[in-house]
């Protein structure tokens, strides 16, 4: 029996556009380099506060190696997927989503270098403002992705129910639409004294709310 789900071929200029991406913050470490000191700020807490430092160098080699590593399993994932469906997104869709999550972390470790060369401006907001984006532009891909163990909200009875997993992410999809916009609003006019409970809620809502739906519509269907 052959099988239905469309074969996993990966387009060549779409994987140059996706490891030029990776590249970015290499760019700006060679531009920003002698601005820099021997450490920089490089994470940070959920109050935007600097919490860790570490070379320029070697936060260029991390970033490199995380670049590398999210696209090397995103683009293997189609084919270790034991349910073959994660292609079924389609070519575009697929590199959609790997395009605006490349995209974000390039930004983050870009902005570390401006930082550390004496630029001025508030790295929570671009982390925690460029993370509610992320969830909103994924939210709009998210409603019709199929049952797989690659991605979406894989819990076992969104695996094994195609009707729950189908309800679970069309709630998802509007929750991390609506919550993730009104969330990148609100991280450009509030202090960021509230960046941590603002986090804590709109994470809550938006992975919190679906898992229990999920689990209530798995009880329901089973009486």
């Amino acid at each position: 029996m052959e099988h239905s789900n469309p074969k996993f071929s990966p387009n060549k200029w779409q994987e140059a556009m996706l490891l030029l991406l990776i590249l970015i913050p290499a760019v700006f470490y060679f531009i920003l380099r002698d601005k820099m000191p021997a450490q920089i700020p490089t994470h940070w807490g959920a109050d935007g506060k600097p919490n860790d430092y570490s070379s320029p160098l070697g936060a260029l080699a991390l970033s490199l190696g995380v670049g590398v590593f999210v696209w090397g399993i995103t683009l293997i994932a189609p084919i270790l997927d034991p349910k073959r469906k994660t292609y079924q997104l389609g070519p575009d869709v697929y590199f959609k989503i790997r395009f605006t999550i490349h995209l974000f972390l390039s930004i983050v470790i870009s902005a570390s270098f401006l930082i550390g060369a004496g630029y001025n401006f508030s790295m929570g907001k671009i982390v925690i403002g460029g993370m509610m984006l992320l969830f909103t532009i994924l939210g709009n891909f998210i409603a019709n992705i199929p049952p797989s163990y690659s991605f979406g909200i894989r819990l076992p009875w969104t695996l094994n129910s195609e009707s729950n997993w189908r309800k679970t992410h069309r709630l998802a999809a509007k929750l991390w639409t609506g919550i993730g916009l009104i969330g990148f609003i609100l991280i450009l006019v509030l202090p960021e004294i509230y960046f941590p409970y603002l986090i804590f809620v709109c994470l809550g809502m938006m992975v919190g709310v679906p898992m229990i739906m999920s689990i209530y519509w798995y009880k329901t269907d089973k009486e």
